[in-house]
């Protein structure tokens, strides 16, 4: 059993950030088919489950859905988290809406993956919900000196309920998973985290920039989660939106020039990550030291950071 305290409160506004303990060593990205149905008694739950809190729920359209779970997709990815049998001591997940199967994908891993680590979750916290994982886990693997660790981000495409309704981030347009590998002799860089709450939607300019010039002077690449698209004006970043929109960006109050991408709608959690995956070598030969990735909550007010230094061409350990 572990036993911890309650965390004390951090205040809005301060640049304190949590070095994640482990370097990264590698990152996994894949995209998964619906193929599976649900079955009658998962049918017949949803009803008893809509009825009890007065949801409207359409037996024949849930019928026709064909859906990938978290633990389907965490499975997928079981050959390439192995890590040639090392032992993992943590493994988080990460995803901004309920499995659309309730399922116990983080236990699913502890039990497959060698060293039987210790597994939670986080959700329902929209696309900051990576940046909170991250940072409980620094905190745990800073008390308990695990090696490997593993961080695995998940957007899917059914979802129990739509959460636009709750003002929440749209249905993700795929499934996908996104996993962050660290490990004591990783050689893809180190990363830093920082969430801050209560950053109303015309304050999150001045949050963002408060943070990258302390990344040592240099120009950071910046990834922008769709969670930022309303709250970054057009005057603070120039270009035309594509499906990942690569540009050269001039930002308002001392950024100057940054290569920044702009995550669009459909991958509310991994999409960033996604970004991360994609353009971390070209980054790397580009000579950048440090990548900004960011998101936005608009219902909590909450901006998720992770700031990724790298170690340069022909610096990977």
């Amino acid at each position: 059993m572990y036993l911890a305290s309650s965390p004390a409160l951090a205040l809005v506004g301060t640049d304190h950030a949590d070095r994640f303990p482990l370097p990264l060593a590698r990152i996994v990205t894949r995209t998964f088919d619906g193929v599976r149905p649900y079955d009658a008694n998962m049918l017949g739950f949803f009803h008893d489950l809509a009825e009890l809190y007065g949801l409207r729920y359409d037996r024949a359209e849930f019928a026709r859905l064909r859906r990938a779970t978290f633990t389907d997709m965490v499975g997928g990815l079981l050959d390439e988290l192995d890590g040639g049998g090392e032992p993992v001591g943590l493994v988080v997940l990460a995803h901004s809406a309920p499995d659309g199967e309730p399922n116990w994908p983080a236990c699913f891993l502890t039990g497959v993956l060698p060293g039987e680590p210790l597994g939670f979750a986080v959700a329902d916290q929209g696309a900051v919900a990576p940046f909170t994982a991250l940072r409980i886990a620094a905190t745990y693997l800073r008390a308990n000196g695990a090696r490997r660790a593993i961080a695995i981000v998940l957007d899917q495409s059914t979802v129990l309920c739509d959460p636009a309704l709750a003002g929440q981030a749209p249905v993700p347009t795929q499934n996908r998973a996104v996993a962050l590998i660290f490990d004591e002799r990783g050689g893809l860089g180190e990363l830093s985290v920082r969430t801050s709450a209560g950053i109303g939607p015309g304050d999150v300019g001045s949050a963002l920039r408060g943070w990258v010039p302390a990344t040592g002077g240099h120009r950071p690449a910046v990834v922008f989660g769709p969670g930022l698209a309303a709250e970054i004006k057009p005057s603070t970043v120039d270009g035309r939106q594509s499906t990942v929109d690569r540009r050269q960006s001039t930002v308002d109050g001392g950024w100057s020039t940054v290569d920044a991408v702009a995550v669009p709608p459909g991958l509310p959690c991994t999409g960033i990550w996604a970004v991360l995956a994609g353009e971390l070598d070209r980054w790397r030969s580009a000579g950048r030291q440090h990548v900004l990735l960011a998101d936005y909550d608009p219902e909590s007010h909450c901006l998720g950071q992770c700031v990724v230094s790298l170690p340069g061409p022909g610096r990977q350990r």
